[in-house]
């Protein structure tokens, strides 16, 4: 289950930032690998999710509401219409409330963990700043971030021009994530980005059987993929 916070601030508009942004979180939605994938979406800043109320609750609750995506294009596949429906309706303003969107998240997450404690969930911190309003001291969102991991959810960052790489991978190591730079091509690198975590999140473990005979000979043990 991700949730995926994404800045519209009023830079986002630069150098079209915000519709290449946009476009790749469309086609992320749109991809047959993502069936099956949960996703909510949370604009920030938006309503009281901002640099001034910083409402935590707020930032905890998505403009688009967790749902599982089909391998049907949309509006067939409802889950993805309305995401991108929701795109399409918000225009870049206001400032970078990093902290609040990101404890948002985890918030929503921890809650999430506890209805669904046999799922996965990711919070993906999507920006082109730095801290701009409520909290603005790494080192008190990277803690925020770890706070997250030690409830179980990890914290990945997708910095685009314009933000600030060391400050993204410190929260992004805190929170038991990787941290990913968007340069030039925006749309295929964003889009790129989110596969990755998509792919490392998908990771599982399988436990090897205690053998009825014998010791466990590493060496010996057979896996078959289909």
């Amino acid at each position: 289950t991700m949730f995926i916070a994404f800045d519209k601030s009023g830079s986002m508009e630069d150098d079209n930032k915000w519709e290449q942004a946009s476009e790749a979180l469309k086609a992320f939605f749109a991809d047959p690998s993502a069936a099956g994938l949960e996703v909510a979406l949370r604009f920030f800043p938006d309503g009281a999710c901002d640099g001034d109320d910083c409402n935590i609750g707020a930032c905890a609750t998505p403009n688009v509401p967790v749902g599982a995506l089909s391998a049907d294009s949309a509006p067939a596949d409802t889950q993805e219409q309305a995401l991108i429906s929701a795109i399409n309706a918000t225009d870049p303003s206001g400032g970078t409330p990093i902290s609040a969107a990101l404890e948002g998240g985890l918030s929503f997450s921890a809650g999430y963990l506890a209805q669904h404690p046999d799922y996965k969930t990711v919070v993906i911190l999507v920006t082109d700043g730095e801290p701009n309003g409520c909290e603005e001291d790494i080192g008190a969102i990277a803690n925020i971030a770890a706070a997250g991991l030690l409830e179980g959810t990890p914290t990945y960052t997708i910095g685009l021009a314009g933000s600030n790489e060391n400050q993204l991978t410190q929260i992004a190591t805190a929170g038991g994530g990787s941290s990913f730079v968007i340069g030039g091509n925006t749309q295929q690198e964003l889009l790129a980005a989110l596969q990755a975590i998509q792919g490392e999140q998908l990771a599982c473990e399988i436990p090897v059987p205690v053998p009825t005979q014998g010791t466990l000979d590493p060496e010996k043990v057979n896996v078959s993929f289909t």
